[in-house]
């Protein structure tokens, strides 16, 4: 009776191994786009605050040239002639 070495058992860790580098690589690159998305964040967060900022400036020295600006004038009527 001759034992022959089974195929089978080799295929299927062969299978195990390309299954595990699979999920290896999947997972370095959903790390890598939850760093990214993180980054992301608080670079939106930063420009946030800074338009804020500048908004505010902007809307004070808009609110300052508008209570400061030049009153307007009133037409008179124009001067009637008496005889």
């Amino acid at each position: 009776m001759k034992i022959c070495p089974s195929h089978k058992g080799r295929q299927g860790g062969m299978a195990v191994i390309v299954v595990l580098a699979l999920l290896s690589i999947m997972l370095l690159y959903l790390a890598a786009s939850i760093r990214s998305l993180n980054s992301l964040d608080r670079e939106l967060k930063l420009l946030d605050q800074r338009q804020t900022r500048r908004l505010a400036a902007w809307s004070a020295t808009s609110h300052l040239a508008t209570t400061n600006g030049p009153t307007t004038v009133q037409p008179t009527s124009s001067p009637t002639v008496h005889e």
